[in-house]
């Protein structure tokens, strides 16, 4: 699975969520992949990805958006 695959399931299982609690249960399972990749050069496939799910993930969780309703 390239790295675009990757990201884009990540990203479709955080959009799936429709709990808090669902949003950390995939950051903990997906965390050794994302965090690997905001390793690498700043220029790179990898670390756009990785900046991409970790504002996902904390967008969701700041603004409490489940089931694609805000709380706002």
């Amino acid at each position: 699975m390239t790295t675009l695959e990757q990201a884009n399931r990540i990203k479709a299982r955080l959009r799936a969520c429709t709990t808090v609690e669902e949003v950390e249960q995939v950051a903990e399972d997906e965390r050794e992949t994302v965090m690997r990749w905001a390793e690498y050069p700043d220029e790179s496939c990898e670390k756009v990805m990785s900046i991409h799910i970790i504002n996902l993930k904390n967008y969701m969780l700041k603004h409490q958006i489940i089931g694609g309703k805000s709380s706002d």
